[in-house]
């Protein structure tokens, strides 16, 4: 990076600014999932399409635990629907795994170097020479985050590292060779 591209950080991003912006980004995550959501039912409810049967083998390993419940006649009118309950599952299991990862790894690979969180506390991604990221290297980095924050020790260890790191590096951020600074 040429010292006229340095000139425009202040800084490397730190904890708490981290925390601001992925809380932000958390919202409009959230509206995207919930806008798609609606979209989804919305053409279910308008054209009432006939689902193809679910690929687990009829699904009678459910049908059988919901009779052998004390309270079946609740579940009874919601048999027939099985199929379409699970389908609408997937669906949304799909959304909530790929939305954040597309959302997150497009915004941080783009001329932006942002998520629109990061952009809203005027932050941005680069690689250790300043230079934007490929759409590989924030999935990759995205990834390591999602891993990292399911298992809560090292998700927190991850996050004490911002605070212990000179260059305010978490381990997903080291490991991917990515830093987060603040604009001027």
């Amino acid at each position: 990076m040429s010292k006229k591209g340095l000139n425009q950080y202040s800084g490397y991003a730190g904890f708490w600014r981290r925390v601001g912006s992925n809380f932000l980004d958390l919202f409009i995550v959230m509206f995207i999932l919930i806008l798609l959501t609606f979209c989804f039912v919305f053409v279910i409810a308008l054209f009432h399409p006939v689902f193809p049967p679910f690929p687990i083998g009829k699904l009678s390993f459910v049908k059988s635990f919901i009779s052998s419940l004390p309270f079946k006649n609740i579940f009874l009118p919601f048999m027939e629907r099985i199929n379409f309950f699970f389908w609408m599952f997937s669906f949304e299991l799909g959304l909530v795994v790929i939305v954040p990862w597309l959302y997150s790894s497009i915004l941080h690979s783009s001329s932006l170097q942002a998520t629109y969180g990061m952009q809203l506390v005027n932050d941005k991604i680069t690689d250790l020479k300043g230079d934007r990221i490929s759409f590989w290297r924030a999935s990759a980095r995205y990834w390591l985050k999602f891993v990292f924050g399911l298992i809560f020790v090292i998700g927190l260890m991850d996050n004490i590292l911002i605070a212990i790191t000179g260059r305010k590096q978490a381990f997903h951020d080291i490991l991917t060779g990515c830093l987060i600074w603040r604009e001027k």
